[in-house]
C-alpha cells in the first residue's frame, strides 16, 4: 500500500497530539502543517513537511496531499472543513464535526462521499471489550448503561476549550465521545434529557446526559471538572449484576 499524504490544518493539542502522532504510528506522512506559531515544532517532527500560514495557502496547492485533516479549534471545523470540500480535497474532521446539528447535517450532505469524522475513542480497550461482551451476549439484556469522563480541576487552563463558549465545551469535548461510544454500543436514540453547566470556566464543563435508546436502554453519560470523587468509568447494569471498568 502506498503512504498516504496527509495535510493539517492545526498543530496543537489534536492536531500535533493526536493526529500526527497517530500519522507517524500507521507509517503515512504528513507533508504539509497550517499553523501560525508552532512551525518550529513542524520542521523538528516533519523536516520534509510544508508549512503555510492560512487555509487558503495551503488549499491553493493541494498538489500530493491526499487527506487533509482538519485539527483547527472547534468554531472553525465548519468553515475549514467546506473550504477544503469546496477545493476537491478529501476530508477528515476531527470531533464534533460541528457546534450545530444544522450545520453538520449541511456539511455532510455536500460531502459527496469525501468527509469523516475522527471518533478515535472507539477503539479504546474498554469500548472494544463492551462490544464484545454484548455481541457473545455476556451480559444479558442491559437495562443501563454509565459512562464517565471525569476529575477535580478548580483552577482551569486557560484555553480556547474552556473560553469559548459557542464552542461547546465538555459537552461538544469529551461529550461528543461519550454520546458515540453509547450510540455505538446501544444503536439509535429517541430522547435526550441534559443538564449543563459552566461552573469554573466561560464554556460548559459540568455535563450530564440522559439518553433513551430505541432498544430500551437508558445511558447515563457524565463529564465534569468539579468531581473530587470519579465514579466508574463505565459500567453496564444488567439482569445478570452489574459490570465496571
Amino acid at each position: 500500500m502506498s503512504t498516504l499524504r496527509i495535510a493539517l490544518i492545526g498543530y496543537g493539542g489534536a492536531g500535533r497530539g493526536i493526529h500526527a502522532r497517530l500519522v507517524r504510528a500507521a507509517g503515512q506522512q504528513v507533508v504539509a502543517v497550517v499553523t501560525g506559531s508552532r512551525s518550529d515544532q513542524v520542521a523538528a517532527d516533519w523536516p520534509d513537511a510544508r508549512v503555510v500560514p492560512d487555509v487558503d495557502a495551503l488549499l491553493s496547492d493541494l498538489h500530493g496531499v491526499d487527506l487533509v485533516v482538519v485539527a483547527s479549534p472547534t468554531g472553525e471545523h465548519v468553515a475549514h472543513a467546506t473550504e477544503a470540500l469546496a477545493a476537491g480535497a478529501h476530508v477528515l474532521v476531527d470531533k464534533p464535526l460541528a457546534t450545530t446539528a444544522q450545520d453538520a447535517a449541511a456539511l455532510a450532505a455536500r460531502a459527496d462521499g469525501r468527509l469523516t469524522v475522527f471518533q478515535n475513542r472507539r477503539w479504546d480497550a474498554e469500548q472494544l471489550a463492551l462490544l464484545d461482551l454484548l455481541g457473545r451476549d455476556e451480559l444479558g439484556p442491559v437495562h443501563r448503561f454509565e459512562r464517565r469522563w471525569e476529575r477535580f480541576r478548580p483552577q482551569p487552563q486557560d484555553r480556547w476549550k474552556e473560553n469559548d463558549e459557542d464552542a461547546g465545551g465538555l459537552l461538544l469535548d469529551l461529550g461528543a465521545h461519550l454520546v458515540d461510544s453509547a450510540v455505538q454500543l446501544f444503536g439509535p436514540v429517541r430522547q435526550v434529557y441534559a443538564e449543563l453547566a459552566a461552573r469554573t470556566t466561560p464554556a460548559v464543563d459540568d455535563v450530564f446526559l440522559a439518553l433513551h435508546h430505541d432498544s430500551g436502554v437508558l445511558s447515563h453519560l457524565q463529564a465534569g471538572g468539579l468531581v473530587g470523587a470519579p465514579g466508574p468509568r463505565a459500567r453496564a447494569c444488567s439482569e445478570r449484576g452489574p459490570r465496571t471498568s
